[in-house]
């Protein structure tokens, strides 16, 4: 099984491995939009042989819902993108999470080009300002924000989420990269601070970049 090259997203950890890991997704809803991008990610990413694979890892029933049309404004269970997430870690262990980095870079492309091209601009405070505010439009839990912290870094916040994941925080990592790149920054990097998954309160990502 083989994989197309990903270009990796420059992080620091921020948790030991060794730190317990929380998840619950149980009732929240994605719009289709983001679950169609991590599906089609999987398909150009990955060869006929590989993606079989993801799908042999999932349950029969959920096989079946993600081969259903997905309608990109429709909304979908959260638990669809992170059964499916999961299966990729599982199908391709030996890339690590970098994989899921990849799928969020691909999903802020699909994602924020698509129906938000009218606020691409070469400002990333300004597109992360933006991006933060429209997390309302593709997930029905929580909130985000983006705090300036300096010329070229800031912090998103998501804030009261009652549904998370630590696959959801790998992708996001990728998804915050790419928008700030999206907005005219060059060497970008996203570190996760903080983490519900880890029990902390809030999951925190600072990104920098060079202006």
């Amino acid at each position: 099984m083989t994989l197309a090259p990903m270009s990796p997203v420059a992080t620091q950890p921020a948790f030991p491995r060794t730190t317990p890991v929380r998840e619950y997704v149980a009732g929240g809803k994605i719009k289709g939009g983001l679950l169609r991008a991590h599906l089609r990610w999987a398909r150009e990413h990955a060869d006929a042989e590989t993606f079989r694979a993801i799908l042999d890892a999932l349950p029969p029933k959920r096989v079946e819902e993600l081969s259903t049309t997905i309608f990109a404004t429709s909304w979908y269970p959260l638990q669809w993108l992170v059964d499916f997430d999961r299966a990729v870690l599982a199908t391709i262990g030996n890339a690590g999470h970098s994989v899921l980095h990849s799928a969020g870079r691909f999903s802020a492309n699909a994602t924020l080009r698509q129906i938000h091209s009218s606020l691409l601009r070469d400002d990333p405070h300004s597109f992360l300002r933006h991006v933060a505010l429209l997390q309302s439009h593709f997930t029905d839990f929580g909130s985000s924000t983006w705090e300036r912290l300096g010329t070229s870094f800031g912090r998103v916040t998501h804030r009261y989420w009652r549904c998370f994941s630590p696959l959801l925080c790998e992708s996001a990592i990728g998804f915050y990269e790419e928008a700030a790149r999206m907005a005219g920054g060059t060497g970008v990097t996203v570190e996760e601070t903080s983490c519900q998954c880890r029990g902390d309160k809030h999951c925190a990502f600072l990104v920098r970049w060079r202006g």
